[in-house]
């Protein structure tokens, strides 16, 4: 049980730096609560596919990976733009948007994001965590 919690803590920070990262990559700026987002996307994608791998196409993970990713957007949207008011990130103006919060422009994007995620995960459960 220690074990696999401190994997999970070690997966979580990885996810979410990277996820941090990407997005001052792709914005010029991020704030820390994607951090905390961008760990559980990580570990929510990693552990559909994980569980999911033998059962599903890579598509089907990934389509699953974006729907995760969408919705933990979502909750994390809800609470730090909309109730907290931090004005994280607001697509009111793009097309296909919910609440401002989530729009399919990158729900499609998540869709594509989901491949390196699932295979980074996967090499890490099998060639770190399994020594």
């Amino acid at each position: 049980m220690e074990k696999r919690l401190k994997e999970n803590v070690a997966l979580f920070l990885l996810g979410g730096l990277l996820y941090y990262h990407i997005e001052v990559l792709w914005r010029g700026f991020s704030h820390i609560s994607m951090i905390f987002c961008g760990g559980f996307c990580f570990l929510s994608v990693g552990k559909i596919a994980s569980m999911l791998k033998d059962k599903i196409s890579m598509i089907g993970q990934m389509i699953l990976g974006a729907i995760s990713i969408t919705g933990i957007e979502l909750l994390t949207g809800v609470v730090v733009n909309l109730w907290l008011h931090l004005n994280v990130w607001d697509y009111s103006d793009v097309p296909g948007n919910f609440l401002g919060q989530i729009c399919l422009k990158y729900s499609v994007f998540w869709f594509f994001l989901s491949a390196p995620c699932i295979k980074v995960y996967n090499w890490i459960e099998e060639n770190v965590f399994s020594v």
